[in-house]
């Protein structure tokens, strides 16, 4: 986002802002631009001033919009965005306040797989997200899991299901060959960034989504890439 500028760039120059307006005033040898003059000094004075107000409200506005460390908003943008939070649970420096307001900002805009996939990657996780539904027409001829339901008060909306891999924190887990049609296996989590990828996820998703976390095992067994 570009910073927000209410003071007019041709006044930046003092001298310039100040000749300015000291044409406003009335004619006369009193009120001549002349440097030297008190007239011209107390309008310059008054300029000075003028422009340190208007660098301060671009500031303050410029804060709450594009939020770093300095900015004066940092605490009541964190009560707005309720931080601290499952996400971020400790805020004791303003570099982490900013970094949270900024990543509770981006949480509010993603509508995407690939945006939910960049938003963990900037938390430092490695995570793939995979339509359930599409894997499995892929790779079975059955394209339900247990348990079944046939009803038709189920609408699409609420049948959309992610497969959610994460990528362990170190070390490889033994991969196993695709066996074929098969029923999704549920393995238990076995790595940290996988526990707390859940923890994030069932804090930030909509009703109207699921998540199914599956290992590398269950990833190998549907040959999912």
């Amino acid at each position: 986002m570009q910073s927000i500028t209410i003071l007019d760039k041709q006044f930046l120059d003092i001298n310039k802002y100040t000749f300015t307006k000291n044409q406003t005033l009335p004619k006369g040898y009193l009120y001549q631009s002349h440097e030297e003059l008190n007239i011209f000094k107390i309008l310059k004075s008054f300029s000075i001033e003028y422009q340190d107000i208007y660098a301060e409200i671009e500031k303050n506005i410029n804060g709450f919009y594009i939020v770093d460390e300095n900015s004066i908003w940092l605490d009541e943008l964190a009560v707005t965005y309720g931080l601290p939070n499952i996400i971020f649970p400790t805020l004791s420096t303003n570099k982490e306040k900013a970094l949270a307001i900024n990543m509770m900002r981006y949480l509010k805009i993603l509508n995407s797989v690939e945006s939910y996939e960049t938003f963990l990657y900037l938390l430092g996780f490695n995570v793939k997200f995979y339509l359930k539904n599409e894997v499995l027409i892929k790779h079975n001829t059955f394209q339900y899991s247990f348990p079944i339901s046939f009803s038709n008060s189920i609408t699409k909306k609420d049948k959309i299901t992610y497969l959610v891999y994460t990528e362990p924190n170190q070390g490889v887990t033994t991969k196993i060959n695709n066996i074929g049609s098969a029923f999704p296996i549920q393995f238990a989590l076995n790595n940290d960034n996988a526990f707390f990828v859940k923890k994030i996820l069932d804090f930030i998703k909509p009703d109207f989504i699921l998540f199914q976390y599956i290992t590398l095992e269950t990833k190998n067994l549907y040959n999912i890439q």
